[in-house]
């Protein structure tokens, strides 16, 4: 009789808990997977009952995609992507092609807003070194198949922005023949009938970035780290002149440039990202007040 109450006492706990209700604990894939599994030590009767309260198969099949990618994937391999931090997954995801681009966004996206955490994730797509364009071709090509695969009612509501550095080689791969495509902007894309987008990084209309605008392909240098000034960008060693008056090309070690970056709070360094992340709003229909 004892172990029986207690048996539905441990169900009301799980019916009424705070941390199924107020925390909304199962809008967490990792939890509806862990859920799921202690659900297995429960009797059928019950769990039959708590499965139906908690919607759990609807969770289940809504979150198959992450739950699927925690149970393939090391810890190691969390790190920028929209699974690294155990919170309800975000509604757009920008794909980049290295990690210190990742990483280097998110900061000044918290910088520009005061702390605030993006609206967007971030996942990085190494580069290939036997691959001709590099992490754009790479970027390009997930895209590419994401854009054509049958996914959920869910998954078709995500946003997803492939950013490519509008370098020569993001040139060629913004610019290539695709009949999938079709032009949103100068800088964006969007494949056909779905939310998935690539995304040419925008060069300031600025004075100081006007020689960035090369007609050329192979004369493209513009990359995430010409969002800093250049006395910044000198400052720490990264840049040197190219026989293009006022093009720099970045040289520095951009890990380590990446590490002191992510110590800086002045969002007067950071104001340059501005022109990026109103473009990522405006395919994303947000108005997000950025710090001047």
């Amino acid at each position: 009789m004892h172990d029986e109450y207690a048996r539905k006492k441990s169900v009301d706990v799980i019916y009424d808990s705070r941390l199924f209700n107020t925390e909304k604990l199962l809008n967490y894939p990792l939890f509806v997977f862990l859920f799921d599994l202690a659900l297995e030590n429960l009797d059928s009767e019950f769990k039959a009952e708590l499965v139906k309260y908690h919607k759990l198969e609807s969770k289940k099949r809504k979150y198959s995609e992450t739950i699927r990618f925690y149970l393939n994937n090391t810890v190691d391999v969390l790190n920028n992507t929209n699974y690294e931090q155990l919170k309800e997954p975000k509604r757009t995801e920008i794909f980049t092609e290295g990690k210190t681009d990742a990483d280097i966004i998110k900061h000044a996206f918290k910088v520009l807003t005061q702390g605030k955490d993006p609206y967007w994730g971030v996942t990085e797509i190494e580069k290939d070194n036997t691959s001709v364009a590099g992490g754009a071709q790479q970027v390009v090509s997930v895209l590419s198949k994401v854009a054509k695969e049958t996914l959920s009612e869910y998954d078709k509501e995500k946003i997803l922005i492939g950013l490519l550095d509008n370098d020569a080689k993001g040139y060629r791969e913004f610019n290539g023949i695709n009949d999938d495509l079709s032009l949103i902007n100068d800088v964006t894309k969007r494949f056909d009938e779905s939310n998935v987008f690539l995304l040419l990084l925008p060069i300031p209309n600025l004075k100081e970035y006007q020689s960035y605008n090369q007609d050329k392909q192979d004369f493209k240098f513009f990359e995430i780290e010409h969002y800093f000034s250049k006395d910044y960008l000198e400052s720490h060693s990264m840049i040197k002149a190219l026989a293009i008056g006022g093009v720099f090309e970045i040289t520095g070690d951009k890990e380590a440039f990446k590490t002191k970056v992510l110590n800086e709070y002045n969002p007067e360094v950071f104001k340059n990202f501005v022109h990026l992340f109103n473009e990522i709003d405006n395919i994303c229909k947000k108005d997000i007040q950025y710090v001047e």
